[in-house]
């Protein structure tokens, strides 16, 4: 039995080795900055290491005429963390430089931070309920429709997205993803930044987002600005990537990750793609 256990083990690592190095012996030199390209064709495996968690995703993309004019992208995820976890599955088209897409998942948290209508859900508020343990788990559906433009050019890459998302989540309670507080009900999210692009360095680039939610009966206007920085790291020789997101809103006492004590909402992500099939 340990004989037969060692020899599937070395099979496995010599799959998991095939599997990393494959793609990094084909085709050029891969750009630090190849994220904001055009995807690659074919069927993919993603993993992501996240600064609160890990997700992991299958994505598959089949190209409508060639794949630097358009894509059809089909993906399944998985992700947990310390506040939630959620499974979704996602569906986008893109012809040229716009993209319409849809999405639609279940979130289970576990950690649900909720006031009563009409009071705040600040961070202090959110670190006391960590320290005593009286925070509560609840889970619901939801749903998103999504348009973006992205200009790839030599130098310079611009990137919008505008999403309608409807949320069946209780009313007043704190939101993981975008680290906001609002009622359950339709939200409008608009955010845009303007790479500065190199291939030797990756890309940044000024980034603002914007969102309009239902609260209280109303409706909550919010506007955070900051940057988004990505770059093929190299740990695995193509197709890797390690992005840093960062928002603020200097003076807002619910925004943000409350485990920073600051209005932030920070976010690093290290990714590892792997081809399974290229058609």
């Amino acid at each position: 039995m340990g004989r037969s256990r060692g020899i599937w083990g070395s099979v496995l690592a010599v799959v998991v080795a095939s599997a990393w190095t494959s793609d990094a012996e084909a085709g050029p030199k891969q750009r630090r900055d190849y994220f904001l390209d055009p995807p690659q064709k074919g069927l993919w495996a993603h993993g992501d290491v996240l600064t609160l968690g890990a997700q992991a995703s299958l994505e598959s993309r089949t190209p409508i005429e060639d794949e630097t004019f358009g894509t059809l992208a089909v993906r399944a995820s998985g992700l947990a963390s310390i506040g939630f976890s959620e499974a979704a599955a996602h569906v986008d088209v893109r012809y040229l430089f716009v993209t319409f897409g849809a999405s639609a998942g279940y979130r289970n948290v576990w950690r649900t931070y909720q006031g009563v209508p009409g009071t705040e859900v600040s961070r202090s508020l959110r670190l006391d309920a960590d320290s005593t343990s009286s925070f509560e788990t609840n889970a619901w559906g939801w749903g998103e429709g999504r348009a973006r433009l992205a200009v790839p050019l030599e130098t310079f890459s611009f990137v919008t997205n505008h999403a309608v998302r409807w949320e069946d989540s209780p009313r007043n309670t704190y939101d993981w993803f975008h680290t906001n507080v609002h009622d359950g009900g339709v939200l409008y999210r608009a955010d845009a930044v303007l790479f500065v692009r190199s291939a030797t360095l990756g890309a940044i680039g000024p980034y603002a987002r914007y969102m309009d939610m239902p609260r209280n009966d109303g409706r909550r206007r919010e506007l955070s600005a900051g940057f988004i920085y990505g770059v093929r790291l190299g740990l695995k020789k193509r197709d890797d990537l390690l992005s840093v997101f960062v928002l603020a809103r200097p003076g807002d006492d619910e925004f943000g990750f409350h485990t920073l004590r600051l209005p932030l909402w920070t976010m690093v992500v290290y990714r590892a793609s792997f081809r399974l099939l290229d058609y």
